[in-house]
């Protein structure tokens, strides 16, 4: 069925369509658009063309073909209501079935305009490419296409608020990815709403052999802020020599790439900036990070914004963020409140310092998280005269062996670094958390259970890292009996829900080739036939009960794997549902598990309105209170409602409330500050412990005080980090705080 736009308001809407074979009951061949659309302009429809193809012998189930298009022009003024939604070309797949769009040619033209969405695709393969966008709200939209091919690019799309939008798209076939697109998006930003030129929202799930998103070689401007490039729960994908990222009005809330909750990612060679003059460098960022693990951010070029790189939550990128070029900032780099990103040793980053002292800044880079996780050793030949200037100033050390790890060949474009693919063994931050010196910040309890998490997910990934001390295999064998380690096993086992064995895969992509082959020899011989051209018809009856047959033995497979999935993951709930739960980051991951376990095993569509509703509430609180659950939940809420985050103000809301809840009648919660500070340390609740133990990175007793007028001292200590003990009247442990002391 081809379901063209109806006749509407008197108007008689002309339109030719040529190349169509018929449908036949049983049939499996291609079917060719050729179509024009002409004098459309007052016509109001849901669907500018519906794709979705039934034999006449059981219409209850669609039979899916290969479906080319070539030469589509389409200049409808589609009205919309809620209830509707106008796209040029809408694809809607199933997961067991076999089917291959492939939108455009290199060598052809196709136009949409007007349109509330250029191009939809749901569980679909497929390709869209060459097309130009204009007037449209996005200009593609792909979702729950996991383990398939999905290409887009060479694409020229103006959009209002997306240029390109992926929803649970990843791990992707072949390589393929978003490249070479030239976006322009005209909608205004704001931090809770974010407009993007290319936005990812996946869910973590990993498959062998595969990657993510490949987003290269794309030009995106935002004329009123937003993301140029977002990237959510993605795993091993790549944003890399991308040659302008720009956005035209500082007045708007911009990042040029934000990364959230990203794992073995690489963020390499992209040129981000804002376009100069004006007051001021707005609310923006060149890359916004959040969260993660084992990522990469190397050889970016950064120029004309508040800050070029910044990190937020926890994260371990150890010896991965390096041979960045930062120029006109207020600051080059930034760790916000209790955020850390591991050691990093000779990364070869570069500051012009012309331009740091132009912008009215004058720091290199600043530290208000942790910096005992997040030290950084540079020497001469990364920065001579040890410049530029940090805060802390003893964030930065020096340490005098020239041998920069990372060199980018200057700031110039184009620069290569290898794939970041794999864990990077176990580091500093491992260390302490498994030796239990880890201590968060902002929220104690939580940030120490999602230390915890992680890094029982990192030993379930690699069995072999817990035989590497002692420390380790004591640390996995006491958390697989928490929460923490309970709730880390369900979201790995959730992770490769979609893996296989090899002789799975080997029956799988053999049977995938063959489909392939098989469809482009029909669609080789319905060309000849089109052109008047004779085609041996018993040949071609049995080229098409082959491909009929081939396909039904691709679609069982499916079923079969699809069936084992479901056993699966009514094992995991049944184990998710046994796990106690006491703080709102547990809770949160184990509520967020039962509705994504749930989603995957209803065929993974639109989430019931409860559904939507709990993932709302988990969306809209602080990660590093409300742990990664808060980050999945978001790829949800972001692709269904349009909604966005400011975790500036939630986590700031987070850490007020925090402070003004007693802990167990003792004492109010607070924290010490100025931290780092030169040594007098002020409480910030209403009623201050009475004690304090200070030990050193070594666990070393340094210092036991009291509390007068709601202050320590700590002055007379030498410069470092150390670990408070705060203690009520009565010497029972309240909190424990990391605070670092500068001389």
């Amino acid at each position: 069925m081809a379901q063209i736009c109806e006749p509407c308001g008197g108007t008689n809407p002309t339109f030719s369509l040529v190349g169509q074979f018929p449908i036949q009951p049983g049939c499996s061949g291609e079917v060719s658009f050729v179509t024009s659309f002409v004098n459309n302009n007052s016509c109001n429809v849901e669907y500018f063309l519906t794709l979705t193809f039934t034999t006449d012998d059981d219409p209850a189930n669609p039979t899916q073909l290969i479906e080319y298009f070539n030469n589509l022009t389409y200049t409808g003024n589609i009205v919309m209501t809620s209830n509707t939604e106008g796209y040029g070309i809408y694809l809607e797949g199933e997961r067991e079935g076999f089917a291959w769009a492939n939108v455009n040619e290199p060598w052809t033209n196709m136009t949409f305009t007007n349109c509330a969405t250029g191009v939809k695709g749901d569980i679909y393969p497929g390709k869209v490419e060459n097309t130009t966008m204009t007037q449209v709200v996005s200009g593609i939209s792909w979702q729950s296409s996991l383990d398939m091919s999905v290409q887009f690019r060479e694409n020229r799309i103006t959009a209002r608020d997306y240029g390109i939008r992926s929803f649970i798209n990843e791990p992707l076939r072949g390589g393929l990815g978003i490249n070479k697109n030239t976006i322009q998006i005209t909608g205004t930003s704001n931090p809770n709403r974010i407009l993007a030129g290319v936005k990812a929202d996946e869910g973590g799930y990993t498959i062998a052999g595969l990657n993510g998103w490949n987003i290269l070689l794309n030009t995106v401007n935002m004329d009123r802020g937003g993301e140029g490039i977002g990237y959510r729960n993605g795993y091993k994908g790549k944003i890399a020599n991308n040659p302008s990222i720009l956005n035209n009005n500082r007045q708007f809330f911009y990042n040029g790439i934000r990364i959230d909750n990203s794992k073995f990612t690489d963020v390499a060679t992209n040129s981000i900036g804002q376009v100069a003059g004006g007051t001021g460098l707005g609310v923006s960022n060149g890359i916004e990070s959040s969260g993660g693990f084992a990522n990469s951010f190397s050889c970016n070029g950064f120029d004309q914004t508040n800050y070029g790189l910044t990190f937020r939550d926890m994260a371990d990128f150890s010896q991965s963020v390096g041979g960045n070029c930062f120029g006109c900032h207020a600051a080059g780099m930034r760790i916000e409140g209790g955020a850390f990103i591991g050691e990093q040793y000779h990364t070869g980053n570069v500051w012009d310092l012309t331009k740091i002292n132009t912008c009215g800044g004058g720091i290199g880079a600043i530290n208000q998280g942790n910096p005992l996780f997040s030290r950084f050793f540079v020497d001469g030949f990364e920065n001579p005269s040890f410049n530029p200037p940090v805060t802390p100033a003893n964030w930065f050390s020096n340490d005098p062996t020239p041998e920069a790890t990372v060199v980018c060949s200057g700031c110039a474009l184009p620069r290569t670094t290898p794939r970041a693919d794999s864990d990077k063994g176990l580091t500093a931050l491992d260390a302490s958390i498994a030796t239990g010196q880890f201590t968060g910040i902002l929220f104690p309890a939580e940030e120490a259970w999602k230390a915890d998490y992680r890094l029982a997910r990192k030993l379930l990934r690699h069995p072999e890292y817990a035989n590497e001390a002692p420390v380790y295999a004591a640390f996995k064998a006491e958390t697989e009996a928490t929460s923490a380690g309970q709730l880390a096993y369900v979201s790995e086992t959730h992770a490769g829900l979609f893996n296989l064995s090899a002789t799975e895969v080997a029956a799988s992509q053999q049977l995938w080739a063959d489909l392939l082959a098989q469809t482009a020899e029909i669609r080789r011989l319905d060309s000849l036939r089109q052109a008047g051209a004779f085609v041996d018809g018993t040949a071609y009856a049995a080229l098409l009960n082959q491909n009929t047959a081939t396909r039904g033995q691709y679609e069982q497979l499916n079923m079969t794997h699809a069936a084992a999935r479901v056993l699966q993951i009514n094992t995991l709930l049944a184990y998710n549902a046994a796990i106690s739960a006491a703080l709102d980051c547990e809770k949160n991951h184990k509520q967020i598990n039962t509705i994504v376990l749930n989603w995957l095993k209803e065929g993974m569509g639109t989430p019931h309105a409860t559904a939507l509703a709990d993932l709302r509430a988990i969306a809209n609180q602080c990660p590093m209170k409300g742990g990664d659950a808060v980050y999945e939940a978001r790829a949800f809420v972001s692709h269904f409602t349009g909604e966005s985050f400011d975790d500036a103000a939630l986590c700031a809301a987070a850490a007020d409330r925090q402070r003004l809840q007693p802990t167990a009648g003792r004492t109010e919660r607070g924290m010490l500050y100025p931290n780092p500070g030169s040594g007098l340390l002020q409480w910030s609740g209403a009623n201050p412990p009475a004690k304090a133990r200070v030990f050193d990175a070594l666990g070393r007793l340094q210092a036991q005080l009291s509390f007068s007028g709601g202050r320590i001292d700590i002055g007379h200590l030498p410069a470092g980090a150390y670990s408070v003990q705060l203690l009520d009247a009565e010497g029972a442990l309240i909190a424990t705080q990391k605070v670092v002391l500068q001389k």
